[in-house]
């Protein structure tokens, strides 16, 4: 039985997640997935060119603001 407060799979959602390093790390090491969103074209393009190889994260330009309510 696993423990509750440590579940085997992690979703994340990265806010202003930047060039995705974040959340890129936390795939590497803690097998999460999730999403980075980043209000940025050139940030969110340099994560997903930079983190490809990494299963399960996806990177969205978009207003982070509107996330939040």
């Amino acid at each position: 039985m696993g423990n509750p407060r440590h579940p085997r799979r992690r979703d994340v959602l990265d806010l202003g997640c930047g060039t995705g390093r974040t959340i890129a790390h936390l795939a590497h090491q803690h097998g999460a997935r999730g999403v980075g969103l980043d209000s940025s074209p050139a940030m969110t393009e340099r994560a997903a060119e930079r983190f490809a190889e990494v299963l399960g994260l996806r990177y969205v330009t978009t207003d982070t603001v509107h996330h939040l309510a």
